[in-house]
């Protein structure tokens, strides 16, 4: 598991790409915990990614639920990237992770930003 968190936080923090609209995502999945998956934690992340989605800062995080299903999330945007540059994205990745992803509790949607959700904090 460190190894999957360490991953994460290298693409966080370097992925340097130019911004553009059609830029394609890169994911990585972990199903370790797929045997936790409960209709309260997916009403759980449902509530996170509501709530990343509709905040308006370039850094966001966040928790949802409590105990064995809360669900952690996070974006970053990057520093040179407008609010509506920052908007789109979070709206896209919030979007593009529960489809290419609809089961799983640990996932990372980059573009130029960053969209993470787990069920630890990192």
């Amino acid at each position: 598991m460190a190894d999957l968190h360490t991953f994460l936080l290298i693409v966080v923090f370097s992925f340097q790409l130019p911004i553009t609209s059609t830029q394609k995502p890169i994911f990585a999945v972990s199903d370790e915990w797929a045997d936790s998956w409960s209709v309260q934690y997916q009403h759980n992340l449902d509530d996170l990614l509501q709530k990343l989605n509709n905040t308006n800062k370039a850094f966001e995080d966040s928790i949802e639920g409590e105990g064995p299903y809360e669900a952690y999330g996070f974006y970053l945007c990057r520093g040179d990237a407008t609010d509506q540059i920052c908007r789109s994205c979070v709206h896209n990745a919030t979007s593009t992770i529960v489809n290419q992803c609809p089961t799983s509790t640990c996932a990372l949607i980059a573009y130029d930003y960053c969209m993470h959700y787990n069920k630890i904090d990192i």
